[in-house]
């Protein structure tokens, strides 16, 4: 048997064909195991704590763009909102809410838009128009850079029930798409959605008790006791005692003298005084009628029975004080208030300033529609008032009962002075 053999030289060429081929498959798996950028946004929410029954449902929300999420840097555009409260009788939708939230801040070069443009081939938007202010709405699309953000101002579209679930929950959802901007080759445009979870423990409201002893009391000793003692001392002792002596026994001896003295002093000084202070005091406190009752009363769900006709916890400004479209954003521009706030959310903000006359003057709305004639403005002149107050012309005003008003704090002012809680009123309506 015959063996050939090669020179070594033959030997180390086919190691070396070997160990390049081994190397070059390696490259291959190497190059097609490589991480390439991620890809994501981040959609946050953040819901008042805690909530009361009768009150709305309230949550801001934030959209960020981070490079730790996308790590492309690509920038983003998101077109919608929609928020969807878990009830007691089941999911409420919001439907989208952007063009109606309010901003609150931008950072890093975000900017919503009140005009989305024309769509690119992929579905994305790049040339949108309307930049959208601070404090402004009207957003229809968003457009959010690597390391930018947009946060909106707290909203509501839901006032708690008493059947809802303790805690009451929520969830968002976000329309989004990646523009791809950035130099990665795994980038989708589609569009996408995202979400963020919410939720908000309960109490039952217990205000109640502390309206009923102040106003007990108050009136009760004060009618009474005055009428009654005034009118039967007075008028008993005068009159007999005057008449039974005199005549008597002064007929007898002189006739012509005694008669004069007695008739005339005796009718005239007791008929003068008596009438005269009964009758006074006794109309004073028909002024009363005038006032109302206080925020706090409007507030609270045992309440909402007295609603005047048109009007319920859930309905907004704009549709309580008959705002167009030119007024609602005069009146967010001069507030700074969302003009899409319910009535409810209006009364229940705490805070000065702007939000602290709003209380009052939802207030006296509600007054006006629930007394008629009995209070001491008209839902008619409230309305005007406000127009007038948060209108681009400061020289603007109206009178209201001999009072000239020129600014919202002047009307949350008086509206407040026709209110139950000053000097020991009581709502009329209790």
């Amino acid at each position: 048997m015959h063996i050939r053999t090669f020179p070594r030289s033959m030997y180390y060429l086919l190691a070396a064909a070997m160990l390049a081929s081994m190397f070059a498959v390696y490259g291959v798996a190497k190059t097609a195991l490589a991480v390439d950028a991620f890809h994501g946004t981040s959609l946050s929410k953040n819901c008042n704590t805690p909530t009361f029954v009768g009150a709305a449902y309230t949550c801001a929300f934030s959209w960020i763009n981070s490079s730790l999420v996308d790590t492309a840097g690509d920038t983003q555009e998101f077109t919608g909102l929609t928020d969807v409260i878990n009830s007691g009788t089941g999911p409420v939708s919001s439907g989208n809410v952007l063009s109606t939230l309010v901003i609150q801040s931008y950072s890093g070069g975000a900017q919503c838009y009140t005009s989305a443009g024309v769509a690119s081939p992929n579905g994305t938007h790049l040339a949108p128009s309307g930049p959208v202010a601070v404090n402004g709405t009207g957003a229809v699309i968003c457009i959010i850079p690597t390391n930018s953000s947009v946060v909106f101002k707290p909203f509501t579209h839901y006032t708690v029930l008493a059947t809802d679930p303790n805690p009451l929950t929520d969830n968002v959802r976000g329309d989004w798409r990646d523009q791809c901007t950035g130099t990665s080759t795994n980038c989708n445009s589609d569009a996408q959605v995202a979400t963020a979870p919410g939720s908000s423990p309960l109490v039952t409201p217990t205000a109640t008790p502390t309206n009923t002893p102040t106003r007990t009391p108050t009136n009760t000793p004060t009618n009474t006791p005055t009428n009654t003692p005034t009118r039967t001392p007075t008028n008993t002792p005068t009159n007999t005692p005057t008449n039974t002596p005199t005549n008597t026994p002064t007929n007898t001896p002189t006739n012509t003298p005694t008669n004069t003295p007695t008739n005339t002093p005796t009718n005239t000084p007791t008929n003068t005084p008596t009438n005269t202070p009964t009758n006074t005091p006794t109309a004073t406190p028909t002024p009363s009628a005038t006032f109302g009752c206080s925020p706090g009363y409007w507030k609270q769900s045992q309440h909402f029975d007295s609603y005047p006709s048109g009007l319920t916890p859930s309905t907004t400004l704009t549709v309580a004080f008959g705002f167009t479209a030119a007024q609602a954003t005069q009146f967010q521009t001069s507030t700074g208030i969302n003009p899409n706030e319910t009535l409810l959310q209006a009364l229940s903000t705490g805070g000065g300033g702007a939000t602290a006359d709003m209380r009052h003057i939802v207030g006296g709305l509600l007054n006006a529609g629930a007394l008629g004639g009995g209070y001491s403005t008209s839902q008619t002149i409230i309305k005007q008032a406000l127009i007038i107050v948060t209108d681009a012309n400061p020289s603007n005003s109206i009178v209201i009962n001999g009072h000239t008003i020129t600014t919202l704090d002047q009307l949350g002012a008086l509206l407040a002075s026709y209110e139950d809680d000053i000097d020991g009123r009581i709502c009329p309506l209790n």
